[in-house]
């Protein structure tokens, strides 16, 4: 694989040439504050957050050969889970996640299913996608909270 190619991943990773770091967009947030929803029927800081953990953590479970069997809408239910637990969470993913686009074969074989399989390149790409996505919307939600001063 062409070494520009990993480059390009890597920096995606850590939201360069496409938004903020991430850890940027969930910096600051009292637990108080991730609760609040922006708008009626909007999703919380901290729901935005579990959801992108969920599969973060999904992902890297399946690309490290352990695949969980989980119930519908399960990866919207933060529950009790703890608002700096869940950025730690989150933090300790993105840094797996960094190394396994790092220092692993990004053409290796990724089983999901008996059926349905990728590699380990298009998982990474796939939560790369995903978690931008939301870091949007945590981003818009903090701005209509009050809660984001960066321009």
């Amino acid at each position: 694989m062409s070494d520009w190619v990993r480059d390009a991943v890597l920096d995606r990773i850590q939201g360069t040439h496409i938004h903020v770091d991430p850890m940027v967009a969930v910096e600051e947030i009292s637990k108080d504050d991730a609760i609040k929803h922006p708008f009626p029927d909007g999703r919380s800081l901290h729901e935005l957050l579990f959801h992108i953990v969920f599969w973060l953590e999904y992902s890297i479970g399946l690309m490290s050969g352990v695949v969980e069997v989980f119930e519908k809408d399960m990866d919207w239910e933060a529950g009790e889970s703890n608002w700096d637990d869940l950025v730690d969470r989150f933090s300790k993913g993105m840094s797996r996640l960094e190394f396994i686009a790092e220092s692993w074969d990004l053409d290796s074989e990724v089983k999901i299913s008996d059926e349905l399989g990728t590699c380990v390149g298009a998982e990474v790409l796939g939560v790369i996608q995903h978690t931008s996505y939301h870091l949007g919307q945590i981003v818009s939600a903090r701005r209509a909270l009050g809660l984001w001063s960066r321009k």
